[in-house]
């Protein structure tokens, strides 16, 4: 259809979402041909995801033969290339709760995340803690803040509610169905 799609806010996102559809993606500031690709990638990314390399695939391969990589789409385009599966949170760990429990797997995700996975044969896919600073930020004290003021009828705001826009909302809203339908 000669339609572009910009996708935001994270490349490797993007670009592996185009590969797996056999498309060409672009990075904004990369020197690569932007009116060639049919995804332009911004060029943003996670720092979690940025931390597993090719390397620690080839480390884990060498340490355990019968090993599988698990990662998320959000790590490099050429260690998504080396790993057996690639798939969203939920994906990885369904991914990983039907594997038998003696299968080794090093998984490419936050710390966090892989460690409530399975306590038997599972692997970080890094030679650092791979933790998120922003998600590490929520408090179990700012769970239980919150839920009192629920419980008690606060009014609105709550002190850890965030406020958008009506119209953000709404737009907000349909490019996340839109995502979803492909």
């Amino acid at each position: 259809s000669g339609k572009k799609i910009f996708f935001v806010p994270d490349r490797c996102l993007g670009q592996n979402f185009a590969k797996s559809l056999n498309l060409k993606s672009s990075v904004i500031g990369d020197g690569s041909n932007l009116h060639e690709a049919d995804i332009i990638c911004y060029d943003g990314f996670c720092s979690v995801h940025q931390l597993f390399s090719v390397e620690d695939i080839e480390f884990y391969r060498n340490k355990y033969s019968d090993i599988l990589i698990a990662v998320h789409p959000e790590c490099d385009v050429k260690v998504c290339d080396k790993a057996d599966f690639v798939g969203s949170t939920s994906q990885l760990i369904a991914y990983i709760k039907d594997l038998p429990i003696e299968q080794k797997v090093a998984v490419g995700t936050e710390y966090n995340m892989v460690n409530r996975l399975r306590q038997k044969n599972t692997y970080i896919l890094s030679s650092t803690k791979p933790e998120c600073p922003t998600m590490n930020e929520t408090t179990l004290e700012d769970v239980y803040a919150t839920l009192k003021q629920i419980q008690t009828n606060q009014e609105s705001p709550y002190e850890n509610e965030i406020v958008v826009d009506e119209m953000v909302a709404k737009w907000a809203k349909v490019a996340l169905q839109r995502m979803f339908e492909i």
